[in-house]
């Protein structure tokens, strides 16, 4: 029990520790990847072309240390959750 309690609060500060790392683009990007918006959506809501949010979503990807959007929606919510305190 005291195990499961201490990888939550590990999980917990890991990731908004990954979260001061993402620039205000990025942060950008992320909100709009996470509410399910196409690259090309994307683009077109911040005025910048398909390939920068391309880069961006890399740079999310090396920085947050995931491999695929499921796991950047996941990283999100648990970033949400955390700032909520749950």
């Amino acid at each position: 029990m005291a195990r499961l309690g201490i990888a939550s609060l590990i999980q917990k500060l890991t990731i908004q520790w990954a979260a001061t790392r993402l620039g205000p683009r990025e942060q950008q990007v992320l909100k709009l990847l996470v509410d399910g918006l196409s690259y090309k959506e994307i683009a077109g809501e911040l005025g910048i072309t398909s390939n920068t949010v391309g880069t961006y979503v890399r740079r999310i990807y090396e920085k947050l240390h995931v491999r695929s959007r499921r796991e950047i929606v996941v990283f999100y919510k648990g970033r949400a959750e955390s700032a909520a305190g749950g």
